[in-house]
């Protein structure tokens, strides 16, 4: 048989084997976790510098959702937008521009979700910002229906309308009926204009 200290030998390179085995399991886990998880995060496509455009079958023109970067997740059907700029007409073809730090956009909803220094801009504001018909709007987070056009946000908002102000925490805007409901908390300032008085 076996000598003492070969029996030794062999019950420590057994036991050694055996943590081996463990280790080497526990790094194959870490591993396939780690490719399942980065799969998960992965985009399927992305784009730098891109456009979306909804067309519509009928009513106000199309939409155009440009981004400096657009990643595509097939899995969730949805699309993750920095630094997004959305194009879109009310129902009197009045231009606006929305933009943020970054966006999501749900296909199946056709929902633009934005996040981060969220500016809703009327085309008059972008081109003559001290008008009395200049539009501003500026809130944290706020969400687009694209299908029912509908712009909402439970946030704080700050809406300036020429030399006029108005403040509420959440808002809703009908952008066909050009229907604006402030929700709560609100407050205003109505600028008299001395040369109309």
């Amino acid at each position: 048989m076996f000598s003492k200290q070969t029996l030794q030998l062999l019950i420590i390179l057994l036991i050694s084997a055996s943590v081996l085995l463990i280790f080497q399991q526990e790094q194959i886990d870490t591993a396939d976790r780690d490719t399942q998880t980065s799969n998960e995060t992965r985009p399927s496509a992305f784009a730098e510098n891109a456009t979306i455009t909804l067309y519509r079958e009928s009513g106000p023109s199309d939409i155009a959702i440009s981004s400096k970067r657009s990643e595509y997740f097939s899995d969730t059907k949805r699309v993750e937008l920095y630094q997004p700029l959305i194009e879109f007409h009310d129902s009197k073809q009045q231009k606006y521009n929305l933009s943020a730090k970054q966006g999501r956009y749900l296909l199946d909803e056709e929902r633009v979700l934005l996040q981060g220094d969220v500016q809703l801009r009327s085309a008059a504001q972008s081109e003559l910002p001290d008008t009395a018909s200049s539009l501003t709007l500026d809130t944290q987070a706020l969400s687009y229906d694209t299908r029912a056009r509908l712009i909402s946000t439970e946030e704080p908002v700050i809406i300036i309308y020429g030399r006029h102000q108005l403040e509420s925490v959440g808002l809703n805007v009908e952008l066909d009926s050009k229907k604006l409901s402030l929700l709560s908390n609100v407050k205003g300032r109505y600028v008299i204009d001395p040369d109309n008085s």
